[in-house]
């Protein structure tokens, strides 16, 4: 990628070079921003990324609520009533009231689930499995993050190429204008060459204007990846892409890292877990409970304590069960389904992507080599319209060419990037290739 970035920063040096005495195309000012430095700050910054991370504690939220389903339950009761009259019987010697006057009572009880059925435990792998699939979305929304910063990075140096591009373009076109004044002043060709050269000039402008503005665009989808409002003065990659892989190892990394792939495993195995689930509501439910209760009263007693056991068994339920069974079993078809269906859809967008990159180069080769034959046709013919060997229109449209040509190599150059970033991207990897401490 430094080789890319580097290429498209001298682009307009190599094509012709600039024209003399003109000042060099100035980005915005401010400290020089990397490459690695924009990603770092687009995963620290960007609000997309951090909403996602604090699902993933709402989520690990959900899960401990879920394990406290299975874990003991300590409460505490009490009561305080004013009776307005008191009532008591004899015992022995004794007065013992069975209704004071001042009546209260505490208790403490424990409640402690001992079987229901299994629910309870694939509740609480349910829930894991939520944390994991969250875990999964944020690396989802982070890789496409990253795809995004790093496009519209290359998208700036691109579009910084292009601007001196067009500067050459407009250089080569003052030129022609200049020859053509030349030729006017000394009665050679006629005003028409001259307002010819002139339109062509102006056009020359134009595009270089819109080159400034197309990069100007770009540095405002970096700023919005990233999530700050920084000046954007790009410098030259700090990260070197590996060479691409087979498409046998990227199909198989993206059966193993492909966020949205993982997903929606994660929810076929919830899905499959729910059916397990629903077919425990068979099975009979046990509690058990412990209490200590002190009162006022001391009938029966004024302490005593209690430990019980709870069973509930369903015998008809008007089909409620068979139901909820049937239901969560086409839940769970329809993840398996999604899961073949976004499985097969990462195979295609690998294959899709790894012919995009195989094409990019292909046109990219090609542009380099139509841009070679350009400018030589391009000085040729210039000198023959020198000698006057060739007319304006010669010369025109030779220029028309190599402007052509210079802007279909920066654009190439540009595209084999992208596509090289988005075969990564649709592989799962594209964190571990761009980011130092991913690759470790």
């Amino acid at each position: 990628m430094r080789r890319f970035l580097c290429g498209l920063l001298v682009a307009s040096a190599t094509t012709a070079g600039l024209a003399q005495g003109q000042p060099p195309v100035q980005t915005a000012s401010g400290e020089a921003l990397t490459l690695t430095g924009a990603l770092r700050k687009a995963l620290e910054g960007n609000p997309s990324a951090l909403r996602s991370r604090s699902e993933i504690a709402a989520a690990q939220s959900r899960a401990n609520q879920a394990r406290s389903s299975i874990l003991p339950q300590i409460s505490a009761d009490g009561r305080y009533t004013r009776n307005d009259r008191e009532v008591s019987f004899e015992l022995g010697d004794s007065l013992v009231p069975i209704l004071p006057r001042n009546d209260w009572s505490g208790s403490i009880r424990l409640a402690q689930p001992v079987y229901a059925g299994g629910r309870e435990m694939k509740a609480i792998r349910q829930a894991r499995l939520a944390v994991d699939e969250r875990e999964e979305f944020s690396r989802q929304t982070e890789e496409a993050l990253l795809l995004g910063v790093a496009s519209s990075y290359a998208g700036v140096i691109g579009a910084e190429a292009l601007i001196g591009v067009e500067q050459q373009n407009l250089d080569v076109a003052l030129r022609l204008r200049k020859q053509a004044q030349d030729f006017f002043d000394a009665g050679e060709v006629t005003r028409v060459d001259v307002l010819r050269a002139d339109t062509t000039a102006k056009g020359a402008e134009r595009r270089l204007a819109a080159a400034r503005q197309a990069r100007e665009n770009a540095a405002s989808l970096l700023r919005l990846s990233i999530g700050d409002d920084i000046s954007v003065n790009v410098v030259q990659s700090d990260i070197d892409l590996p060479p691409l892989a087979t498409e046998e190892e990227l199909v198989a990394r993206a059966e193993e890292q492909r966020p949205e792939l993982q997903r929606a495993k994660i929810a076929y195995d919830i899905a499959r877990l729910e059916v397990r689930k629903q077919r425990g509501a068979y099975l009979p439910t046990v509690t058990a409970e412990a209490s200590y209760t002190q009162q006022a009263s001391a009938f029966p007693s004024d302490k005593f304590g209690a430990l019980s056991f709870n069973f509930n068994v369903p015998i008809f339920t008007s089909g409620q069960i068979p139901a909820r069974i049937a239901v969560a079993r086409q839940e769970e078809t329809q993840a398996r389904l999604a899961y073949e269906e976004v499985r097969q859809a990462v195979r295609e967008d690998i294959r899709r992507s790894i012919v995009a990159h195989r094409t990019a180069e292909t046109d990219l080769a090609l542009a380099q080599e139509q841009r070679a034959a350009a400018e030589a046709e391009y000085e040729q013919i210039f000198e023959l319209y020198q000698a006057q060997e060739a007319t304006s229109l010669d010369v025109q449209s030779a220029e028309s060419s190599l402007a052509l040509a210079r802007r279909a190599v920066v654009t190439a150059s540009l595209d084999r990037e992208l596509a090289a970033l988005r075969v990564w991207y649709s592989a799962g990897a594209l964190r571990d290739v761009v980011l130092e401490e991913s690759r470790q």
